[in-house]
């Protein structure tokens, strides 16, 4: 590229400019698997202990998640796949956990 040019000055800013903008995209590249991969390790980590968690609910707390299943219920009349009631709760678990998570990973990050 530098050959073809007759000042090179401009072409060597030229290459810079380019080399410059590569290494952008392979910065943003990077940051996204990187997001990807704590996304990922959030949603493992969230399933696992929301599980755990659902094994040593109280009586109270089990009721209390399950308020909203009735509504869920209602909004899904007729369609075969809906969640059971240990499904939903271990859901909104793990919706939590993931909410929670994510926020010390942005802290983090």
């Amino acid at each position: 590229m530098k050959a073809s040019c007759k000042n090179g000055h401009y072409c060597s800013r030229k290459i810079e400019e380019e080399t410059q903008r590569e290494e952008l995209v392979r910065k943003k590249i990077k940051e996204e698997r990187k997001r990807e991969k704590i996304n990922k390790k959030i949603e493992e980590k969230a399933k696992k202990k929301a599980k755990e968690r659902y094994e040593s609910l109280s009586k109270e707390d089990f009721e209390r998640y399950l308020t909203g299943y009735d509504f869920y219920l209602q909004c899904n009349i007729g369609k075969m796949n809906t969640m059971s009631k240990e499904s939903y709760v271990i859901s909104a678990l793990e919706d939590e956990i993931k909410e929670e998570l994510r926020e010390l990973a942005e802290g983090i990050i």
